[in-house]
């Protein structure tokens, strides 16, 4: 039997779930993954090839809007594809409800922290910052969960109409499971079960894919939980390992990445 061509397109989260589907023996014999550029390295003017697309006989793919390229837009790649082609829509995973103090760092750190900086302008000492965000009451219970519930609503609004969707699962788990590396980068938990909806849509047993597969492509940088967010929102992790920090690919502790980022913000100013 001629396997058909299946494309994955969206973001680096796109990555894990193609793993997790090859990890499908039943999935494997009916598809062959055609692997394309993800968004961000594809060119915004040029986009993608037309012909990727016009013989695909299955589209997994995030939606991408139009104002960020017409080319690249998913809309305009799904007017690319034949009739016979199965669409398969999945959300663009996002979630702040760890990470209140994510902000885009201008300083070109991977993941900025408004507080560091706040306080930095204001003459604070290292030992007093990390003292200070060490406090487990550093964020009030009321701020986190309106925090909390900002977020999921946001990420409700952006996953309308897709066909898998994730809100749910992220407000029932994130307590237990640490479902976010950062805010933008899901972790297995969360790809896992992606890739199990995928296979229920194209009725194939969920219970084939791996439990977990190689996610190099973010565990190398994870983002701080606050201790003042693990205690007010009753997060309990199950996996003692779910705690740990990554900088660089290297373990740390809270103090240890938040004594990095501090000293990396002051070369800055």
């Amino acid at each position: 039997m001629k396997k058909r061509k299946c494309i994955i397109y969206g973001n680096c989260q796109t990555t894990p779930l193609q793993n997790y589907l090859k990890s499908s023996p039943t999935f494997l014999s009916h598809f062959t993954i055609f692997e394309i550029p993800q968004v961000h390295h594809a060119d915004r003017l040029r986009g993608l090839p037309d012909g990727y697309f016009t013989d695909c006989d299955l589209f997994i793919y995030q939606k991408v809007s139009s104002s960020y390229s017409y080319k690249l837009s998913s809309d305009y790649l799904l007017s690319l594809l034949p009739r016979k082609c199965i669409t398969i829509s999945f959300t663009n995973c996002y979630f702040t409800g760890y990470f209140p103090q994510f902000v885009v760092d201008p300083n070109g750190f991977t993941y900025g922290d408004i507080n560091v900086a706040r306080l930095l302008e204001r003459g604070v000492g290292k030992q007093d910052i990390q003292a200070i965000l060490a406090d487990e009451n550093y964020y009030s219970a009321d701020f986190l969960e309106s925090n909390l519930a900002n977020t999921l609503y946001e990420l409700r609004r952006r996953e309308a109409g897709v066909d898998i969707q994730v809100a749910d699962y992220i407000e029932k788990m994130f307590r237990v499971e640490r479902l976010f590396y950062t805010y933008n980068h899901p972790r297995y938990y969360l790809t896992w079960y992606v890739a199990q909806k995928v296979l229920q849509q194209l009725e194939i047993s969920p219970l084939e894919i791996a439990p977990i597969v190689s996610e190099s492509y973010a565990s190398d940088q994870t983002h701080p939980i606050y201790p003042s967010v693990l205690k007010h929102l009753n997060i309990q992790f199950q996996n003692p390992s779910d705690y740990q920090l990554f900088m660089n690919g290297y373990p740390v502790c809270f103090g240890e990445y938040m004594s990095y980022y501090i000293d990396y913000v002051k070369t800055k100013m």
